[in-house]
């Protein structure tokens, strides 16, 4: 965790967290036809719904976590699709917030009582998807530079938050930035039962989260790199304070940053503009100090190895038996 006071409030980043994980694996053929009918029947239960995908057949939502059934409009899901459409797909895949729901959960109640999955296929399944996520309290996302290298600003969204997308949602990686605070409140709306709502932060909190799909082995997730560190971070306000009455050019390029993003505020600029504006943007003393990936990422391996020794302990229980 780092922090930082600014107008008398501490600018704190907590440590990564994973916030979505989606593993595919085999299951014997002769088992498939079988889960995609438990499945179905599943979706006609309280806590069961259908789900699409573009590459299954067959795909079910299940919503529980650590207290077990949840309502159907919190965040609690565990996704599961079965019957690929195409050749070369494994034949199941399933999906959850490791955040919200326990791997013993996912594992022993969902895949093995209600599907009849052996649970040690997590472990030597391909991880398709991994979003891991820095939670930032008492900062407005309105006020933050985001420029990653080679990345543009792609979309912004202002519903009952604003949502920032860096980079294209088709590549490997890109990169998603809100308003947390914003999120759970609207997500409490949708929730009926007290113990299912979320605590609403008293502060601003954004969320800056990284969607990967590196489609290794789960067994390689451990070294895989830091998407953070790329990430440079810069505060607006300071940023303004500290150009001043300097070159137009800066706070003219300040200005588009805001609505375009770094990258396409200077592509407006000629190449010998383009690289001093970029270096007095980016390279000021007047950067994020809170903003320490190398020190954040260590959350990741936590959460990593919350998950890793549980798929250790279901592998050796196999040898064993």
């Amino acid at each position: 965790m780092a922090s930082s006071t600014q107008n008398s409030k501490s600018v704190t980043a907590h440590n990564v967290i994973i916030d979505k994980l989606a593993i595919t694996f085999d299951v014997p053929q002769s088992r498939v036809k079988s889960i995609a009918s438990q499945l179905k029947a599943i979706r006609k239960e309280k806590f069961g719904d259908y789900s699409k995908n573009v590459n299954y057949q067959v795909g079910t939502k299940i919503w529980l976590n650590k207290h077990l059934i949840q309502e159907k409009a919190t965040s609690s899901c565990l996704t599961v699709h079965t019957l690929p459409k195409f050749a070369g797909y494994r034949s199941c895949r399933v999906e959850w917030n490791p955040s919200k729901i326990p791997i013993n959960v996912v594992a022993s109640v969902a895949l093995e009582n209600y599907l009849g999955i052996d649970s040690s296929l997590i472990g030597r399944g391909i991880v398709t998807q991994l979003d891991v996520a820095v939670d930032v309290d008492n900062i407005q996302i309105d006020d933050i530079l985001f420029h990653v290298p080679k990345y543009r600003l792609c979309k912004n969204i202002i519903s009952s938050g604003m949502t920032r997308y860096i980079g294209g949602r088709s590549g490997k990686r890109y990169y998603c930035c809100y308003d947390k605070q914003a999120e759970i409140i609207a997500h409490n709306t949708r929730v009926y039962w007290d113990t299912h709502k979320e605590p609403v932060p008293d502060h601003p909190r954004m969320r800056i989260e990284a969607r990967l799909s590196p489609k290794i082995y789960w067994s390689e997730i451990e070294h895989i790199e830091n998407p953070f560190e790329i990430m440079k971070l810069r505060q607006f306000s300071t940023c303004t304070a500290a150009e001043g009455k300097s070159d137009q050019y800066v706070r003219m390029a300040l200005a588009l940053t805001r609505h375009d993003g770094l990258n396409a505020a200077l592509s407006t600029l000629d190449k010998k503009t383009r690289a001093l504006m970029k270096k007095r943007i980016l390279d000021s003393q007047e950067s994020c100090d809170w903003w320490r990936p190398e020190k954040l990422w260590r959350g990741f391996y936590g959460r990593y190895d919350e998950i890793n020794s549980f798929v250790n302990a279901v592998d050796c229980k196999e040898a064993v038996g």
